[in-house]
Parts: structure tokens; sequence; C-alpha cells
């Protein structure tokens, strides 16, 4: 089953027995997991028909034991086991799989990790019950995913917007949700724009990566410069893991534009909205192709000196605001 069948299973009550959610993306599984929680028990009978383990801390045999109990006041009871994957001899479930007490529903949440498909526990599960392999999105996926998302909330949001999110945020699914839920809380709100974004998160309208980003695209040094001041006097939100990895995935864009010979349908092969892709590539005809080789270098250079490594005891701030220099001199520094 995919993870859309799961949760409109669950909310309109046709419930299976047994929910294996495994996987690499904890968000879908959480967010499973969350909607059974919401809908099978109702709250005033949660605390006699619903239990939840945790893998580390549990034993099989409890579990199954809880699992044979009967309903108290209720026609269900829910048994959920958070962490399964460090749940030890996860395989003396086989049988009760294969026979499942009727009035009890199980949830196994196994992250981070998958099932054996030659194994019979999974090959048991695939045939009786309701087994998900929860997948992480591509990076270039995950603004199509915010619209998405979006929408069942019946909400749009601006492209630049939805690049602030993600620049900001990363591919976490989970923050990103929790960020976007924060804004929707005002029922008012029928459109996201980059002002609001920039509220919630707390950024600059005038120096964040995207304004960074644009001033290394036009090679503005004085810019450039300004801003990264700006992010070295507020470090705690502007962390220089977070500078480096923004202006990794800018500049390998850039030269993913100089590598790539059929221009079509650029902006997906790049992973960028098309709203952005002019801009995109006005940047790269300011490179040349060894310049951009030469700053990836340099990003991965920094990259370890800011991780105290061959960093000669200079600030964080100091090394990033020597990284931008030598980035718009990077056609004088030889691989």
């Amino acid at each position: 089953m995919n993870y859309r069948n799961i949760l409109n299973s669950i909310t309109k009550k046709e419930f299976a027995q047994v929910y294996f959610l495994m996987g690499d993306e904890p968000y879908f599984i959480d967010s499973i997991t969350k909607t059974a929680i919401d809908t099978i028990i109702p709250d005033e009978h949660k605390t006699l028909n619903q239990a939840i383990f945790y893998g580390r801390d549990s034993d099989v045999n409890i579990i199954l034991n809880e699992l044979k109990q009967y309903p108290f006041g209720f026609q269900k009871r829910l048994i959920i086991v958070r962490e399964a994957q460090h749940l030890k001899n996860i395989e003396y479930l086989e049988n009760y799989f294969e026979k499942p007490q009727v009035s009890s529903i199980l949830i196994i949440c196994y992250k981070n990790k998958k099932l054996d498909k030659r194994k019979k526990i999974y090959k048991i599960l695939e045939s009786n019950h309701a087994i998900f392999n929860s997948q992480k999105i591509y990076d270039n996926k995950i603004a199509d995913w915010i619209k998405k998302y979006l929408e069942t909330k019946n909400i749009v949001i601006e492209p630049k917007a939805c690049n602030t999110l993600i620049e900001y945020i990363g591919n976490d699914l989970s923050k990103i949700s929790n960020e976007i839920n924060k804004i929707c809380s005002d029922s008012s709100i029928k459109k996201i724009t980059n002002d609001l974004i920039n509220d919630q998160i707390g950024i600059s309208k005038e120096f964040n990566l995207f304004e960074l980003q644009k001033s290394l695209g036009k090679k503005d040094k004085n810019k450039a410069l300004i801003i990264m001041n700006y992010f070295a006097a507020n470090p705690n939100k502007n962390p220089s893991v977070l500078i480096l990895s923004s202006i990794f995935n800018y500049y390998n864009k850039l030269l993913l534009i100089k590598q790539i010979k059929d221009k079509s349908a650029l902006a997906k092969k790049i992973g960028v909205n098309t709203y952005f892709l002019n801009d995109y590539i006005q940047a790269s005809k300011k490179y040349k192709f060894n310049e951009l080789l030469n700053i990836i270098n340099l990003i991965c250079e920094y990259d370890l000196r800011t991780k105290g490594i061959n960093n000669n005891k200079i600030s964080q701030s100091d090394l990033l605001k020597e990284f931008i220099s030598k980035i718009l001199c990077c056609n004088n520094i030889l691989i």
C-alpha cells in the first residue's frame, strides 16, 4: 500500500490488523501513526485500549501478551511499537502475523531500516497485512511535495517562498510541515508569500541566503561580504554548515548548466523552479568552467576547516569571509 491509500483507509475506518511501516523517511511513518492514534481509539477509551511500546526497551513476549488482550468498553485495541528497528527477536512475531487477534490493531514503526524481502516475516506481511516502505524524496522533488501538501489545505505558495523554505530547512519533511502548519494555523491565510516565510523562520529580508546567492551570481563582492558580515554577527540563525551547503548547491547547479548539452527541460534537470531558471543561466555565464570546479573544491576545503581541520584557530566568521573573498577570485586559484 502507498502512503495516501493507508491514510485514506484509516480515516474511513477500514483498518488492517497489522501495519508494518519501514524505510528511510520518518515523516510518512510518523504521519500514518499520528492519524491512527487520532482516529482508531476515541480519547475516552485510550487508557484501557491503547498501548505504546519502544523497541529498545521492550520485549517481544510482552508485546504479544498485550496484543492478545481483549478490548474493554470498545471494539478495538491499538498497539504501537515505536523504534521497532531496535526490537530484539522481531521475527518471533511471525506466528502472530499469521493469526492476529481480530480485535487488535498493531502498528510497527521500523525506521531507517527495511525488512529483507527474502525472509518469511516479510512474505507473511506482504500477503496478509499493510506493509509500507517510506522512501526519502529526492531534493529536486521537495518543492512539488510542498505544493501538494498545501493543496490538501487549499493553500498556494509563491515559488520564492517555497525555495526559501527549502533553502533554510533542507529536505527534512517533518520540519517543513511544522513550519507550514504554524503559518496555516491562521485560517485567513490562503497564499504563503516569501515575507510570511521570512517572518515565520526569522530570516532577514535583506541579508539571507538568496541574496547571498544573487550577489555571488553577479560577482558582487561588496554585497556578498556585507551579507556574510551579517551572518557572522548572527551565527545561531546562520550556521556555517547551512551557508556552505547552500553555496555548494548553488554552484553545483551552475556547473550542471555548463555540462548539460540538451537545454530542454533544463529547470527540471538541475532541480530548480522555472521561475528562477534565467537567474541561474545568467549567473553561469559569469563563471568559466574551471572557476566553478575551483569553487567546488574550495567549498570542500572550507567545510573541513569550519569543522576544525587545518583551520589554524581562525574564527568561523573570519573563515567564511575569507571563503567568500576567495570564491570571487577563483579565476586566479588553481585546482
